[in-house]
């Protein structure tokens, strides 16, 4: 499901996209346009730390680190991961919908 708001106007166009988590401009002025992603980095002055970089990229990454660390340790880690059938399933599906979308046809995974 897409979630977002575009805007058309005489002099360009403004979008917010929730799947690109983002949004982008174009104007007369500036047909190419610019993508921004302000929450993916951010750079700010913490009090007590001096300038910190933080936004959900750098989350997910703390967050992937701290799982292997913890499987290194020993550790169980709660929820669930994907391991390598999961990942030869999705690759397996993302043949078929290129081989669908070349020849046309349905294609059984």
């Amino acid at each position: 499901m897409n979630q977002g708001l575009r805007i058309i106007g005489s002099a360009g166009i403004a979008e917010v996209d929730s799947q690109d988590r983002g949004s982008f401009i174009a104007t007369t002025a500036s047909p190419a346009g610019a993508l921004l992603n302000p929450f993916s980095a951010l750079e700010y002055d913490h009090p007590m730390f001096g300038a910190v970089t933080d936004g959900y990229v750098f989350e997910s990454m703390r967050h992937f680190i701290d799982v292997v660390d913890a499987h290194l340790q020993g550790c169980a880690v709660a929820g669930r991961y994907p391991d390598g059938a999961s990942a030869l399933a999705s690759i397996r599906l993302a043949q078929s919908v290129k081989r669908s979308l070349a020849s046309g046809a349905i294609v059984t995974v």
